[in-house]
């Protein structure tokens, strides 16, 4: 006799926290340099094993679909909590970089 739905195993859910790097504001810097150094974060902390990353295009899809704008920072602390809320993470990083 074959198991059913309900006796299959459930897939485990992973341990490692769900993180998503947000673009970070540019200070007295380009906007390309900053968005470099977001990129080399999110590879770091990816290369650890530590934790899963939310790729920048899925959090731009479901930001997008959920109505969200920003102007392409988040830095305030009212807007991280609604961007984790929106985005079901565990962990996100935001600041801004400059000289």
């Amino acid at each position: 006799m074959a198991p059913s739905a309900s006796q299959a195993p459930k897939p485990k859910k992973s341990s490692k926290p769900l993180l998503a790097v947000m673009p970070f504001e540019a200070r007295q810097v380009g906007a390309d340099e900053a968005q470099i150094l977001a990129e080399a974060i999110a590879s770091e902390l990816a290369s650890t094993g530590e934790v899963r990353l939310m790729e920048r295009s899925q959090m731009d899809k479901i930001l997008s679909e959920q109505g969200f704008q920003q102007s392409g920072t988040c830095n305030g602390a009212e807007c991280a909590v609604e961007v984790g809320q929106i985005l079901g993470i565990d962990r996100m990083v935001v600041g801004s970089v400059g000289h």
